[in-house]
């Protein structure tokens, strides 16, 4: 609930333009930079599906498409090629997130 009151959260709810260009630049950066690992995770996820599994198959392939299409939208107000260092919180997740995803102990659905 905090988080949803956060005056950063409702300066971009409300177009208000209470949120600064930096703030929003910086903010898009960190969200590149999680959804690129996200894109790593699908296909860590990807590589240990079993074979014959078309509905998964199609599953990952609509979630990375997902993925390539959020990263075009911000590729127009940030240039996501640039090495982006994460914030501490964005780089805990993505360690967490990419544990997860290449420990071989773990299936698909824990990755997803």
């Amino acid at each position: 609930r905090r988080s949803a009151l956060h005056g950063f959260v409702i300066g971009l709810a409300d177009g208000s333009g209470t949120v600064s260009r930096e703030s929003y630049e910086r903010y898009l950066a960190q969200d590149a930079f999680f959804l690129q690992a996200f894109a790593q995770a699908y296909a860590a996820a990807l590589a240990k599906l079993p074979a014959a599994q078309p509905k998964a198959l199609r599953r990952l392939h609509r979630l990375i498409g997902d993925v390539l299409e959020e990263l075009e939208l911000h590729r127009e107000n940030v240039d996501i090629e640039k090495e982006v260092s994460p914030l501490p919180a964005t780089a805990a997740y993505v360690d967490f997130l990419m544990r997860v995803a290449r420990d071989p102990s773990r299936g698909v659905g824990e990755v997803l």
